[in-house]
């Protein structure tokens, strides 16, 4: 009989059993518990060692799922900063665009004016080359005043010495020269005329310009003629103290103190006409010129006379 059937005998059978077969049964249930235990102990082995080895494993995964979680961190650290430099940097970047929008509004506001103020300094600028133009005319008018004064100086000059030597025959008309009347171009009444004609549209410019470099402009002018004017009455006091000497050794005085006796009528009739103007001046001065002259002006018109007096 088997072992497994003596197990599955009631307790009946089992005392109707011998002790042999008792004896025999036992030994067969021990030796087959024994290999049971064996297996047992194999399998505990078994599943000791998987054990071990899924503890190892898990103990790796925790590592990499630590090491996982240390680099979702800082990943979500470095979002975080680039989500703060992303709203700095629109930030910026508005401010930039304000900065840029004023800025191209105050440097367009600026680039009208300097239009502006260009096409201003563009108008001034013609109003000086047309008020240089004038001046010239004027300079050049009085430099054929001064050479016609000194022509005609010396022709009296020559005239004088020639009734000094003896009598001289009256000049020809057809010989090529003529004499200058009171309507001539070369007058001085003619060139006051022009004069005063050309210092009205001056002065009218001259309203129209007033700024402050014509200002310093007039006032250089004014002083360079002051300088000359210095300069020629130096020259005329040496004249005059010269002629003394030259009338007490009795020698015949030399040409230029000829000329400059021969100019003398001519200049005191351009005094009278000077001083006429500074009375003209100076009488108008409560009534309209001073609507219309600066004293810098009337400076100007002074000075410009006592250039043609000289």
């Amino acid at each position: 009989m088997d072992a497994a059937d003596l197990i599955r005998l009631p307790d009946e059978d089992l005392l109707r059993l011998g002790k042999k077969d008792l004896i025999r049964t036992l030994r067969s249930l021990e030796n087959r518990n024994m290999d049971l235990m064996m297996e047992h102990g194999k399998l505990m082995r078994d599943v000791n060692r998987n054990l071990q080895v899924h503890l190892h494993e898990i103990r790796s995964l925790k590592e990499v799922n630590q090491k996982l979680q240390e680099d979702n961190q800082e990943l979500r650290e470095l979002c975080c900063f680039l989500d703060d430099d992303r709203q700095k940097d629109r930030k910026v970047s508005r401010e930039w665009q304000r900065f840029g929008r004023y800025t191209a509004g105050v440097l367009w506001k600026d680039l009208i004016l300097f239009q502006q103020k260009l096409t201003e300094l563009e108008t001034g600028q013609e109003a000086l080359k047309a008020e240089n133009t004038e001046l010239t005319e004027i300079l050049v008018m009085l430099d054929e005043e001064r050479s016609g004064a000194r022509s005609r100086s010396s022709i009296d000059s020559q005239s004088s010495l020639s009734n000094l030597n003896g009598p001289v025959p009256p000049r020809d008309g057809g010989d090529g020269s003529s004499t200058s009347s009171a309507g001539s171009g070369g007058s001085p009444d003619h060139h006051q005329n022009l004069l005063l004609m050309k210092t009205d549209p001056m002065r009218r410019s001259m309203d129209d310009l007033r700024v402050d470099r014509d200002c310093e402009a007039s006032g250089g002018y004014i002083r360079r003629l002051e300088n000359k004017l210095k300069m020629l009455e130096e020259e005329n006091k040496q004249l005059m103290s010269q002629a003394p000497a030259w009338s007490s050794s009795g020698e015949p005085p030399p040409t230029g103190f000829c000329l400059h006796l021969a100019q003398k009528p001519e200049a005191v009739v351009h005094a009278m006409k000077v001083l006429e103007v500074h009375e003209k001046l100076d009488r108008r001065s409560s009534r309209e010129y001073d609507e219309d002259l600066s004293d810098k002006e009337k400076a100007i018109v002074r000075e410009m006379c006592n250039v043609v007096w000289r």
